[in-house]
């Protein structure tokens, strides 16, 4: 009980510790968390992102066709005019110097021939550039809601530039809205995340994805706060046509990245396939276009999650994508009770491995179970679900309660089950000794008095054999004889206390419980002569003299627990059922039987069944006791015939019918009941010579 509670201890500190990680999420483990998510999302299969999202892309054909970039503003206004059927043209570019009146005028004029271009300008944390930010005023979120805290700062919410370059003021002047196509990586210089709205010197801006959409519907960025943060992101129509697009972000207005495969995935054209009518405008009507460079050299890469050399035009397409699809990677309730499900079971489960089966495969084995568990609901939670789980408070949870719950095993559990198996190692068997490694609390080593049953054998007549034996024939028929007398003690669950000398004691019901221990007793008896015949047919085999054995047994309570000093361990018992059994051996010789015990074991097996037949021999009162016993033999169910005439001839016997009494016993002895031969005597004895009246028919041994 107490090894389970403290491994129950250790797993409640070890899941709180895990929650306390959860709340605080230090840096490591965020880092660590946004590897796991990335290893998740690059294994996904490809998805479909939305077909009115297109790139047109200036990439090396175009190059190769069109001359190096920057192109002549001619060649850049006849793609802006090209794309005048689409419903919005988001350019991932800045025209930030002029090139010429003339040229300048064109592309102008290309703007305003489109009707739907969204200008890119980039955002600069360097306050000392000098930037026409005035030039953007026209384009900055106005559908502001602050709730709660009025005197709230937008400014310390959303990413913060000190200053940008919105490009040439004649093109602004003829763009519908303007968007910073800054995207912002995180710690380790991954792009995961994207910004909604942006901050440029306390004005707040859309970007390009946000920008490009309120332009194809006609509608505004709307930003609702409070005092948390950002609660709502969404693009809201100016009219009645459209319903408000919501644009799901985290308190700081940034969207969760999730990206549809690899470059290409979105649908891209090549910039000189649309100038020279490659692209039909019946293909480019109503589509939401972002133009970007892809080509080597000017190319914008990106390290992802799914690739290190990402386009950046096709960041802005996917967050565009994501929104009208309205695909969010969700950080909600559904992800903090998976988390919270990982932090606890797979923790839970190692623990209950290690506990039941105490073995260190095992909880290795449970270790690769929790961990491959942890892996798929991960992957379940990220690539299915779209989840933004955190698994490594799990991983950590998992992993310091194996190793502190492993530990403990190791280092107290296995240390105890290594002396369990030392000291009850030759005591009892290996079925014994594991179920006291399962339950070491079951075992009382500072001694206990409880019911056994106990054994003691003798070899009959050992002196005299000994005595025509060398030392080294002596000990090695003692180790033939004893081997398989105390594998069978073993076997029947029993405990071995000790050889003394030829004599084996043993008994049952302790260390561990055995709730048939008077049967358990009996029938290791029995199988104990069965063997000294197997090994008298050895000794004949061998031309060594054969042996007799005699067996005592009985039921009763006895003292039982760790005797000694400390630098000797021994467990065995003590009492006066110890002394009566030892006693009861002795008789066995006088009563010519192999197995002798007491009424009380017999009364103790209850409905038990024993292999052969008991049969009651005698009443005796055992030198230096003065409460009579009586005892029964255990014969093989070969004489299950003649059990009545034994307990009519015994009925006689204490009814004092002397002379039926002998004769029973006669006809007893002469069918081969051994103990019925001295009974017969002692009856044909008290018709000459009868007991005293106050007789209860016991009789009273002078010695051991």
């Amino acid at each position: 009980m107490a090894g389970r509670l403290i491994v129950v201890l250790i797993t409640l500190v070890s899941v709180l510790l895990g929650f306390t990680l959860d709340f605080a999420k230090p840096r490591l483990f965020q880092l660590l968390d946004l590897k796991a998510q990335d290893v998740v999302m690059a294994d996904r299969p490809v998805s479909s992102p939305d077909p009115r999202v297109v790139i047109v892309a200036i990439d090396e054909p175009s190059l190769q066709a069109l001359g190096r970039w920057p192109w002549p503003r001619q060649t850049t206004a006849k793609l802006i005019e090209a794309l005048a059927p689409a419903s919005t043209t988001a350019l991932d570019v800045v025209f930030a110097e002029p090139e010429s009146p003339e040229a300048d005028a064109a592309l102008a004029d290309a703007f305003a021939a489109n009707g739907h271009v969204v200008a890119g300008f980039f955002g600069t944390t360097d306050p000392h550039y000098q930037g026409a930010l005035e030039l953007l005023d026209p384009f900055s979120v106005t559908n502001l809601n602050i709730l709660n805290k009025p005197e709230i700062d937008p400014d310390q919410l959303f990413y913060k530039y000190d200053n940008a370059e919105p490009g040439l003021a004649d093109l602004l002047d003829h763009a519908d809205m303007a968007g910073s196509f800054n995207v912002v990586p995180d710690a380790d210089g991954v792009i995961r995340r994207y910004q909604a709205v942006v901050s440029v010197h306390k004005v707040l801006l859309p970007t390009l994805a946000t920008a490009a959409l309120a332009t194809a519907r006609s509608s505004e960025v709307a930003v609702t706060l409070d005092r948390f943060g950002v609660t709502g992101v969404s693009v809201e129509p100016l009219d009645d046509e459209n319903l408000p697009l919501p644009v799901n972000t985290d308190e700081y207005g940034q969207i969760a990245l999730d990206y549809y495969g690899p470059a290409k995935t979105i649908t891209t054209w090549s910039a000189v396939d649309v100038i020279t009518g490659k692209i039909t405008p019946e293909q480019i009507k109503g589509k939401i276009v972002f133009i970007g460079a892809t080509a080597t050299g000017i190319y914008d890469v990106r390290v992802t999650p799914i690739a290190p050399d990402y386009p950046g035009v096709e960041i802005h397409a996917t967050a565009c994508s994501q929104i009208l699809q309205g695909r969010f990677l969700s950080a909600g309730a559904e992800s903090f009770l998976l988390e919270a499900l990982l932090i606890l079971i797979a923790p839970m489960l190692v623990a209950f491995v290690i506990w039941r089966y105490k073995s260190t495969m095992a909880g290795i084995g449970g270790l690769i179970v929790g961990i491959a568990l942890m892996v798929w609901a991960t992957r379940w939670g990220i690539g299915v679900q779209g989840w933004q789980i955190n698994p490594s408070y799990g991983f950590f949870t998992l992993l310091i309660n194996y190793t502190a719950v492993q530990g403990y095993f190791t280092l107290v559990v296995d240390r105890r089950g290594r002396f369990l198996r030392q000291a009850f190692g030759s005591y009892v068997s290996p079925g014994l000794v594991d179920q006291l490694l399962r339950d070491p609390d079951a075992l009382a080593l500072g001694g206990a008095r409880k019911p056994l049953t106990i054994l003691f054998s003798d070899i009959r007549g050992f002196t005299t054999l000994s005595e025509k034996l060398s030392a080294e024939e002596m000990v090695s028929l003692l180790n033939r004889y004893l081997a398989p007398m105390t594998k069978i003690v073993m076997d029947e669950f029993g405990t071995l206390d000790k050889y003394i000398g030829d004599a084996v004691m043993a008994f049952w019901n302790a260390p561990l419980n055995v709730p048939d221990h008077p049967a358990r007793g009996l029938t290791a008896a029995l199988h104990m002569i069965e063997a000294l015949h197997e090994f008298n047919a050895d000794q004949r085999k061998r031309g060594e003299p054969e042996i007799d054995i005699g067996i005592g047994l009985h039921t009763g309570e006895a003292v039982v627990g760790n005797m000694g000093a400390d630098i000797r361990f021994d467990y065995t018992i003590i009492g006066d059922a110890v002394n009566l059994t030892s006693r009861l051996e002795g008789l066995t010789k006088m009563y010519h039987a192999h197995i002798l015990c007491t009424e009380d074991l017999v009364q103790a097996l209850g409905d038990a069944e024993v292999p052969g037949v008991l049969l009651p021999v005698d009443k005796v009162k055992v030198k230096g006791k003065k409460v009579p016993v009586t005892i029964f033999t255990l014969v093989p169910d070969s004489f299950a015939a003649q059990q009545p005439l034994v307990e009519q001839t015994w009925k006689d016997y204490l009814e004092r019918r002397f002379d039926q009494a002998a004769q029973g016993y006669e006809t007893l002895a002469a069918q081969g009941l051994a103990f019925a031969d001295p009974m017969a005597c002692r009856a044909r004895d008290y018709l000459t010579s009868p007991p005293p009246d106050d007789w209860d028919g016991a009789y009273t041994m002078t010695s051991k």
